[in-house]
């Protein structure tokens, strides 16, 4: 494939009608592809300069794994609200001009645009009539991953509140431990994750008791 049937194949699956399933399947990767991109950009910032960002990036790399494995258009959603939060912060750290705040408006408009594309994709892809199998099938993992996901998220948000009380002896240096940027960034990382939990689960009983269509005779 020459370069500019690589830029053709680029611009289809991110700005070109889905109109079959394998361009669904297409346009997911390319946007989880484009958060993994951003993932490790903000985990380098986290190990050189900020270390919360290496939670901000751990949270891109999850929500966009569950969202290329399962198709999951509750995934693709946390997302989007994800990116607009990153607008809006982006924006106000720009204005403010706050030195540990991220300022990259084109690494928040990447992720705003991947979440965008990964919401009409994964919608397409549920609607195809040649995905209903694939659908039955992803439905019952994402109540495993939610089975899973729920509980170890509420444990570890419970497990770091106590953790300070259990190991630090003055009220300083609790209240300390709670001002720390990367520690509530961790907690952060907990809520989302159990809000995408339940946003699969969800999703995934919807399509369990979703009834198959029937095909209907037409008449001769």
């Amino acid at each position: 494939m020459d370069k500019k049937d690589k830029i053709t194949g680029f611009k289809k699956a991110w700005f070109g009608a889905i109109t079959t399933k394998d361009e669904a399947i297409r346009a997911i990767k390319e946007a989880t592809s484009g958060f993994y991109a951003v993932a490790v950009i903000d985990i380098l910032i986290g190990i050189f300069l900020w270390k919360f960002y290496v939670v901000e990036g751990i949270i891109y790399l999850v929500i966009a794994t569950i969202l290329r494995l399962l198709k999951s258009r509750g995934a693709a959603i946390i997302l989007f609200l994800i990116s607009i939060a990153a607008i809006i912060s982006t924006a106000g750290n720009f204005v403010s001009k706050t030195p540990s705040g991220g300022r990259n408006i084109f690494l928040a408009l990447i992720i705003l645009g991947a979440s965008i594309r990964a919401i009409q994709a994964t919608y397409k892809f549920h609607k195809f009539p040649e995905c209903a199998a694939d659908c039955k099938r992803l439905g019952k993992f994402m109540l495993i991953w939610g089975a899973i996901l729920i509980p170890v998220s509420i444990f570890s948000f419970l497990f770091v509140s106590i953790f300070p009380y259990l190991t630090l002896k003055d009220e300083a240096s609790i209240n300390n431990f709670f001002k720390n940027a990367l520690v509530n960034s961790i907690f952060g990382l907990f809520v989302i994750l159990c809000i995408t939990a339940f946003a699969i689960t969800i999703e995934g009983i919807i399509i369990k008791l979703r009834k198959p269509k029937s095909n209907q005779p037409k008449d001769a």
